[in-house]
Parts: C-alpha cells; structure tokens; sequence
C-alpha cells in the first residue's frame, strides 16, 4: 500500500479518471438498457444494492464527486439508500477508520 500522500492522490485520481469512469459507463449503459432506474426492470434487486454499496465505499474512499457526471447512476444509488431499511442501517453503520 502507498505510503507517500502526493503519490496516494495521484493513484486516487488516475483511479476515478480511468477504471472507475469504464465501471460507470456501464453501469450506465446497463440501466438505459433495461427501463432506466435500476439494472434490470423496474423493481430494486440485489444487483442495485450489491452496485450502491460498492458506488459508496468508493465514494468514500476514491472521490466523493465520482457521480458528479453520473445522475442516472447516482439516482439509482439514492434511490437504494433511501429504502427504509437501508437508510437505518446507513445511519447507525460503524464509521471507517
């Protein structure tokens, strides 16, 4: 794991710029594929969640603007965040060191 903060920031950017922005284009392309919100039909399945959780700890630890150019994708992560359930635990979850 890189040590160096400079270098770590750098990872960091080259990171969201490329790879990351692949993974969103497809996701993307997945969602206006089949009907628009979520990845397949119309009803939130695990494929949403598993995707929102993984959008978020990348958020939290890529770029918190990762969706900034993404609103299609993000709605679908805001929309997965915002079922009861989900938004407790979201909540209540054990903060990252």
């Amino acid at each position: 794991m890189e040590r160096d903060p400079a270098k770590k920031e750098e990872i960091r950017k080259e990171l969201a710029k490329t790879h990351c922005a692949v993974f969103l284009r497809k996701v993307n392309t997945i969602q206006h594929e089949n009907g628009g919100l979520y990845l397949v039909g119309k009803e939130l399945t695990w494929a949403d969640i598993f995707i929102a959780a993984f959008l978020d700890k990348l958020e939290r630890t890529i770029d918190s603007n990762l969706l900034r150019g993404w609103p299609h994708v993000r709605k679908m992560k805001e929309s997965v965040e915002n079922q009861l359930k989900i938004k407790e635990w979201l909540a209540k979850r054990p903060k990252e060191t």
